[in-house]
């Protein structure tokens, strides 16, 4: 519990909000503790904790992790992506360069793109492309309010700033 704690609030997308939260539970479980655990037994639990959290968070700065852009530059070509003001620069363009969590490489667990990109109307890319772009003009209210959960509404420090969502979702 102690090495979570400490990994948690040390983590770069941890909301204060979540911070606060954390602390309430740290505090609930300590004064449980207490009154079945002798002081010096709970120093030691604690002292290893953090040293687990100490060691997993050390890993952790070696993993090349690089949420910033700084640096990136997008590339330009028919099928790339492209930045339309006031939209945000993308956001951990070099993710890629991290250190996998569980295969030796991304490129080990990535699919193959289903088909070419292509601009031709009968090509299986526009026509997969064209279903998502109806699909879209077709949703009911509910179906638009659903993506609303990651839309981070809430303001500065309330929810994951859009990037870190998937990080969210494997924590």
């Amino acid at each position: 519990m102690f090495s979570f704690v400490l990994v948690f609030k040390s983590w770069v997308f941890c909301p204060k909000l979540d911070k606060t939260s954390i602390d309430s539970l740290e505090k609930a479980w300590n004064d449980r503790l207490k009154v079945h655990v002798p002081d010096d037994i709970i120093a030691r639990s604690q002292e290893f904790g953090r040293s687990i959290a100490t060691a997993i968070y050390n890993w952790s700065t070696t993993d090349n992790f690089n949420i910033s852009g700084a640096g990136y530059t997008i590339p330009v070509c028919a099928s790339c992506w492209v930045l339309i003001p006031p939209a945000p620069s993308p956001v951990g363009p070099f993710l890629k360069n991290t250190r996998p969590f569980l295969a030796s490489s991304l490129t080990a667990t990535a699919p193959p793109l289903p088909f070419p990109y292509s601009e031709d109307p009968s090509s299986e890319f526009y026509k997969a492309a064209k279903e998502v772009y109806d699909i879209g003009k077709a949703l009911t209210p509910e179906q638009k309010l659903i993506p609303a959960w990651w839309a981070d509404l809430g303001g500065p420090g309330v929810g994951y700033a859009g990037g870190a969502h998937i990080l969210s979702i494997v924590t």
